[in-house]
């Protein structure tokens, strides 16, 4: 019984860490973000835009958007697979929040409690992405590629430039005069020049 308790302690902790750990990657994507916006002002606004969407897919894409425009051809390649990362981690997040806990009495002594899909949730029938059990290992194994995740990401958005290149307008050209068109006195108000006279 007291072995059934620790592990369950163990399973609880493991399970806790490593949903904390994953808010280790969005803080790491909102740092993306508001590295790639180029805010001259405070970062809180940037970091409020980024935030409001809750979905963690929407910020992705959020972020995604905006480095297709402020990243080069070849930066933009390493975002977009530290996107495809993301993106799959953020499935085995979700399983840690909405898959269900199991004791299984009749399993291994070593492994008793799983995470398991909810039975009547359709979207965990046939998991593909992610496997079909999670044990203390495998959300160890989790919690630490999410860290992995927050390092790239971190390490990627030291490498965005702080000010974006400014592009050079183009040259202002001065209208031409109509040659066509009479001369018109600059102030209109004043009266013509009288001709001078032809006496001396």
């Amino acid at each position: 019984m007291a072995c059934a308790v620790d592990k369950k302690v163990e399973f609880h902790a493991a399970l806790g860490r490593a949903i904390a750990a994953w808010q280790q990657v969005e803080s790491a994507l909102s740092r993306v973000f508001i590295r790639l916006l180029r805010c001259r002002g405070p970062e809180t606004v940037p970091s409020a835009v980024f935030y409001t969407p809750i979905s963690f897919s929407i910020q992705l894409s959020m972020t995604l958007n905006v480095a297709k425009l402020a990243l080069s051809a070849a930066n933009f390649r390493k975002f977009k697979k530290l996107r495809d990362k993301c993106d799959t981690e953020s499935q085995f997040r979700n399983a840690l929040v909405h898959f269900i806990v199991v004791y299984a009495t009749g399993g291994p002594e070593t492994e008793p409690f799983y995470l398991m899909p909810n039975a009547w949730n359709p979207a965990y029938k046939k998991p593909k992405a992610i496997p079909h059990a999670f044990t203390v290992k495998t959300i160890n194994d989790t919690r630490l590629r999410f860290y992995r995740l927050a390092t790239d990401l971190d390490q990627f958005s030291r490498k965005i430039p702080r000010r974006a290149m400014r592009q050079r307008a183009p040259a202002r050209i001065s209208p031409q005069p109509n040659r066509n068109q009479p001369r018109q006195n600059r102030n209109p108000k004043s009266h013509p020049t009288p001709p001078r006279s032809s006496r001396v």
